[in-house]
């Protein structure tokens, strides 16, 4: 039978390498693929020679093979936490990291050097691996909901249930369960390790591919749906959002105001400091607007200078109790471009939403007014 684990120790290794293989040779072709590939790869070179070192048992010095595996394979889960750390754009905190490999020293000092015990060390070792395994899950599950993808809580699952398959096996060990005496003498445990091993580890790059692949598809989203001088929502998303409160404001009898805001003498600054420095006080002016408004509210870009402040659940006193309030606060604001200063107003059209009246409606009533503001300038208009 110890052939048979051999051959099992074998495949493994050579799982462990193609995987390593195929993620550099993914580098080489496509370096923006999956961020933290480099780190992931090294990490199952590391876990493919602690594999393959099983096949040197008996061979050469016993306990110098039980070191460097067991060290091995605990550095290959360091680095594939680094790998996802580098994967989420998360630092690093490396608490866990250290106490895992500093623990397993301790434990392969005790119970190969000092007191040889196999199922001891197996047990401690279990220990070692669910710590890290549930580290992992937690670092995947305490992303913000803002942030938070499927993907990280389909991958942070699986880290969970390995995690808790190493308790179980530690408590299995601790109990007496583990008669065997080394990681060569065939039993069901020894089998079913490596089998579970070999599966967890073939789905672990395609859930990095998935988290990868889910985040490239967000930023795309983010990307077609901002305007990328302000940072605000662009026309088109800003619109689409609009539509969708008119809707809900219509189904349930729920207030829903817009302003459409002008600023006052933009052409002026274009003409007298190019357009870069327009482009400077537009982005100045977003990020004021976005301090102004509430976390519910939407900002987007309409188009030039003018912008829209979408107000679900506001009625008409409070949209232009917080028009006045946005206007004020710009007239008081200096406004920054190549090095001069710069005043601006703003001019406001303040309309509540009217069911059942379409888009075009709503949006030609807020500019009806908004250009009724423009005649006297730093004003507010309701329509």
């Amino acid at each position: 039978m110890a052939f048979d684990l051999r051959t099992i120790y074998l495949s493994l290794s050579l799982a462990f390498f193609a995987i390593a293989g195929g993620l550099l040779i993914s580098v080489h072709y496509s370096p923006r693929a999956l961020r933290g590939a480099r780190i992931l790869a090294l990490s199952y070179l590391l876990s493919g020679v602690a594999w393959g070192l099983y096949l040197l048992r008996g061979r050469i010095n016993t306990a110098m093979i039980i070191y460097s595996t067991n060290l091995l394979l605990v550095a290959g889960v360091v680095l594939l936490y680094l790998a996802l750390c580098r994967l989420l754009s998360l630092k690093p905190r490396l608490a866990i990291p250290v106490i895992a490999l500093a623990g397993s020293l301790v434990v392969l000092v005790a119970f190969v050097s000092l007191t040889p015990d196999y199922p001891k060390r197996v047990a401690w070792f279990s220990i070692i691996g669910a710590l890290q395994m549930l580290h992992i899950a937690w670092e995947l599950m305490r992303r913000s909901h803002g942030n938070r993808l499927a993907s990280h809580l389909l991958t942070g699952a699986i880290f969970f249930l390995i995690g808790v398959g190493f308790i179980a096996r530690s408590i299995y060990a601790f109990s007496g369960g583990i008669e065997e005496t080394n990681a060569l003498q065939f039993s069901m445990h020894t089998v079913s390790v490596a089998i579970v091993t070999l599966v967890t580890n073939v789905l672990l790059p395609f859930a990095f591919l998935l988290i990868s692949n889910e985040q490239h598809f967000a930023r795309l989203q983010q990307l077609a749906e901002t305007d990328t001088l302000t940072q605000s929502l662009n026309r088109y998303a800003v619109l689409e959002n609009l539509a969708a409160k008119m809707e809900l404001a219509s189904r349930s009898d729920r207030a829903l105001s817009l302003c459409m805001l002008d600023l006052d003498g933009f052409k002026a600054i274009n003409d007298r400091h190019g357009h870069s420095a327009g482009d400077e006080v537009l982005t100045q002016i977003a990020q004021q607007l976005k301090t102004l408004i509430r976390q519910s509210d939407l900002l987007g870009r309409y188009g030039g200078d003018e912008f829209l402040v979408v107000l679900p659940d506001t009625n008409a006193d409070n949209a232009l109790g917080l028009a006045n309030r946005l206007r004020d606060q710009v007239s008081r604001r200096v406004f920054q471009a190549h090095g001069e200063t710069n005043t601006l107003t703003l001019s406001i059209g303040v309309v509540v939403y009217k069911p059942p009246e379409s888009l075009s409606d709503l949006l030609h009533r807020a500019d009806q007014a908004m250009y009724r503001a423009k005649q006297s300038r730093n004003h507010v208009s309701v329509g």
